[in-house]
């Protein structure tokens, strides 16, 4: 972004004369000048111009920023001066003559622990006395740290930037057009939803520059902005290793946590909490008082994240009605350590054949199963439940959708109140004429995506999508184009959502895709799909680096179905070696997840057989080991990163001389790396919770939190009974 009226050397502006630049951000130039009254030196900020044309940012820009200037801090940069001038506003402050924190760190790499401390206690103070004043800073990051006489015993750190600012009471956004100021790398998950700010989010970004000092890189490095702000909203960091202060892990996962009634109430505390573990003999109390009051909030927002490649990143957030914010990011140079391998939990690792395994989960898996005898809807033949797909939103809602199994299929949906708790949901047109039914889920933010099909499938059905953007307490039907059925929904990389699906033509199935920035209008993207996706289609997907794979089967020339596997790209999709899932049985796959750059597909054989593929960080795919069991028939339906590995879940089935003699298990499988899965839990427990004379089956996993699994399945009692009815199991698989 250029300026539209460059400020010269040597002339004068506001009352200041202008001697050099001395820096450029995403939305400013920042010069060294003299304050032609005062006589000293100062730095001056002068906004880009586009920034003063919404006459309610440029007022409200003013009046902050006289906030601002009454702050009186030791490390707080004072702010001389604000206003507008010709059209460019800028803000006139005290010169910190040494740098700045970011180009100490890209020029070190780290900082020892000490040296970090003495720096965020310092900063943590002046984050907390303006948190008393109500102001909440929304942009610390290690450019907005400046350090006077750095790496001396005279080092001093102070906060700038403190003139774009956001008060607590407020109710307004920085700008009516939805702008604010915020870096990627820094971010709190609050301030990317649209949602109430106050001190807590401060803390959150005080912890990812701790993260930065101590371990040299941000928190959720990611290759681009929208996969960064993803990990801010869903990841966990990955653990720090090799630091010189153990134990610093767990503060900075309370520092980060995505709800703010989880981290610390203030930045003092933060701080506190870290300096504690630098000495194990001489620990410091924490004495934690609660945040400042809540005022009055803002208007919420919440929507979908897309990007724009640019230094200053623009990140639309489509509302379900319509309404489009725009936020302005910055984001400072770096990225990727070198060599290493970007996975999307953030961590990385060098290229090599040999690799270590991650530790397995402690202790013996602990499953209960818990009735959901109250979704049976009234009046339902069969009594039925089938769930196909959960989600989760930020703020913890959990939604279920699939069908009720009646002669009139329609489609259904859960939302999770509390844990004892669950209310159906109406869905506009879920239940008319014809069958209805829900294949998939995906959530962002508030924004929630149900997609599927209404009316008959094979003969007049029609692709649909539903959505809701309060977290599932209300629905709207989306306008799809086009295709007989949704069958796999995900957020996609460069924003919005994508859909996979399928058509019929001529009595040949043909694959679809689809997207949408809101998931109320959706486009099918014919170009998209390219002769190699073949007569298939995807039935589950994942995000992976910023592209994204498919998975689900295609019709070979001689009618047999077989696995299929796809991958996009900068020239479009590619199948991926279909002479290698063609060596396998005929089968399909159902379900994809990633962990740690790797990904695994999971699926059946119509052999009976469970199968399984993983990808590994390389791209290359190769068969999974599911231990097969003597005399059954397995299914493998959904598959999650839980843990340090992946999480899968389906049913075995062992018949007997009559078929309703016969066994059917709900069953759970674990693996580290995705190479080979083992059945959990143990015999001793599955006859109790997982077996026994009720035929079971699970549908769909949600990691509902680090140690939580919900698994969404069916149980019905043979041969007393054919009725089934849906189930859900709360699993506590680390033991």
């Amino acid at each position: 972004m250029q300026v539209q009226h460059e400020v010269r050397p040597g002339e004068e502006f506001a009352g200041h004369r202008i001697d050099r630049v001395i820096g450029r951000g995403g939305i400013s130039v920042v010069y060294l000048a003299e304050h032609l009254r005062l006589g000293r030196k100062v730095a001056l900020k002068v906004l880009f111009p586009h920034l003063a044309d919404d006459p309610g940012f440029r007022d409200r820009f003013i009046k902050e920023s006289r906030h601002a200037a009454a702050l009186d801090h030791p490390n707080i940069v004072s702010v001389y001066d604000a206003g507008e001038v010709d059209g460019l506003l800028y803000l006139s402050m005290r010169y910190i003559e040494g740098g700045d924190l970011d180009r100490v760190l890209r020029d070190a790499g780290t900082l020892d622990a000490w040296r970090t401390i003495t720096i965020a206690s310092q900063v943590a103070s002046a984050l907390d006395a303006a948190h008393v004043e109500g102001l909440v800073h929304r942009d610390v990051k290690p450019g907005n740290i400046l350090l006077s006489s750095p790496g001396t015993s005279l080092e001093r750190a102070y906060l700038a930037d403190f003139g774009i600012t956001k008060r607590m009471d407020t109710r307004e956004a920085l700008t009516r057009t939805g702008q604010f100021v915020g870096t990627v790398d820094y971010v709190a998950p609050e301030q990317i939803l649209g949602q109430p700010v106050d001190g807590r989010t401060d803390v959150y970004s005080l912890g990812c520059v701790l993260y930065r000092c101590v371990s040299g890189a941000p928190p959720f490095p990611r290759p681009t902005d929208v996969a960064t702000i993803y990990a801010h909203l869903h990841d966990e960091p990955a653990p720090m290793v090799e630091t010189s202060v153990p134990g610093l892990d767990g503060v900075i996962v309370r520092a980060l946590a995505k709800s703010k009634d989880h981290r610390y109430p203030t930045c003092v505390a933060l701080v506190e909490a870290a300096r504690s573990h630098l000495e194990a003999s001489d620990r410091t109390q924490v004495i934690e008082r609660p945040p400042t009051e809540e005022l009055p909030r803002p208007v919420r927002g919440a929507g979908v994240v897309r990007r724009r490649r640019a230094v200053a990143a623009a990140v639309v957030v489509a509302l379900v009605f319509g309404v489009i914010a725009t936020i302005a990011f910055t984001r400072p140079d770096g990225g990727v350590p070198d060599g290493g391998v970007l996975g999307p939990s953030g961590t990385t690792s060098t290229s090599s054949s040999t690799e270590t395994a991650p530790p397995e989960p402690a202790g013996d898996p602990v499953w209960f199963p818990y009735p959901w005898d109250e979704l049976v809807p009234d009046g339902s033949p069969s009594g039925q439940v089938v769930i196909s797909a959960a989600a989760m939103t930020d703020q913890g809602t959990v939604v279920a959708g699939g069908h009720r199994d009646d002669p009139d299929e329609d489609a259904s949906l859960w939302r999770r109140e509390s844990a004892e708790e669950w209310v159906p949901v109406d869905l506009p047109g879920g239940t008319g004429p014809g069958h209805q039914r829900i294949w998939d889920v995906a959530a962002f933010g508030e924004l929630i995506v149900a997609v599927g099909y209404d009316g008959e499938p094979l003969e007049v059905g029609e692709a649909a999508a539903w959505v809701s953007s309060d977290s599932g307490r209300t629905w709207d039907k989306g306008a799809v184009p086009g295709g007989r059925s949704m069958t796999a929904v995900i957020v996609d990389p460069p924003g919005g959502f994508l859909a996979f699906g399928h058509d019929e033509v001529d009595g040949v199935d043909r694959p679809l895709i689809w997207s949408s920035e809101d998931g109320v209008r959706w486009r099918s993207e014919p170009e998209r799909v390219t002769a190699n996706w073949g007569e298939g289609f995807a039935l589950g997907a994942v995000a992976l680096d910023g592209e994204v794979i498919a998975v689900g089967s295609v019709k070979d020339p001689d009618g047999t179905e077989t696995a299929a596997v796809w991958e996009s790209g900068p020239n479009g999709w590619t199948r991926i070696n279909p002479s290698l899932f063609q060596g396998a049985s005929s089968g399909i796959l159902l379900d994809v997840a990633t962990h740690e750059g790797r990904a695994v597909a999971v699926g059946y054989s119509y052999d009976g057989e469970a199968m399984a593929w993983v990808r590994d960080r390389e791209g290359r795919w190769t068969r999974a080991s599911v231990p097969e069991e003597p005399g059954a028939a397995t299914v493998l339906f959904s598959v999650i990163e839980f843990g340090p590995g992946f999480m899968a879940a389906g049913r075995v089935r062992v018949d007997g001389e009559d078929p309703e003699d016969g066994e059917q298990d709900a069953a759970v499988w674990w693996s580290s790396d995705g190479t080979t899965f083992v059945r959990q839990p143990p015999d001793a427990l599955s006859a109790v919770l997982l077996g026994g004379r009720r035929a079971q089956e699970i549908r769909a996993l949600l990691a509902r939190t680090t140690t939580e699994v919900l698994a969404f399945g069916e149980e019905a009692l043979y041969p007393d009974s054919k009725q089934s009815h849906a189930q859900l199991w709360v699993g506590d698989p680390t033991g």
